[in-house]
Formats: structure tokens, sequence, C-alpha cells
């Protein structure tokens, strides 16, 4: 059986977490650094990197302060 092609917005999360993943390993960040710096649990943050969709937007501001993306990477995680 033929392998199908993911949906957009299945590779639009895909995207996202790669970004946010990257500039966590650039930034020598864990999961528990961008979760406190986020003010929640590790593992909502986790959870939540499952489905980059469910962060709110004060929750990406902090992150950006953080992991300071380029707006290259702002545009492919939105």
């Amino acid at each position: 059986m033929p392998k199908v092609k993911p949906f957009e917005c299945v590779m639009q999360r895909r995207k996202a977490e790669a970004c946010i993943r990257h500039k966590m390993i650039l930034e020598g960040k864990g999961d528990q650094d961008v979760a406190d710096k986020l003010n929640i649990d590790k593992r909502t943050f986790q959870y939540k990197m499952k489905d980059p969709g469910k962060f709110t937007v004060d929750e990406m501001w902090r992150m950006n302060e953080m992991l300071k993306f380029n707006e290259t990477e702002k545009a492919s995680i939105i």
C-alpha cells in the first residue's frame, strides 16, 4: 500500500516542534529550563510540545525571550 502524504496541519506541527527543539539545543536549554521560564510544569510543556498550537501567545512570547527566534523561525512556527 502506498504511503500517503501527511496533512498540512500535521506537517506544520512537526515544523514548529522541530524549530523549538532546534533552538533549545543551540541555546543549551532543556525541557525544565523552558518550562520554568513559561511558569508551567515540565510535563505540561512536554504535552504542549506534541501540539505546539496549544501554547498560549503569552507562553510563546516568553519562549521567544529565552530562545531568541529569528524572523524566519517565527514565521515557520506560526
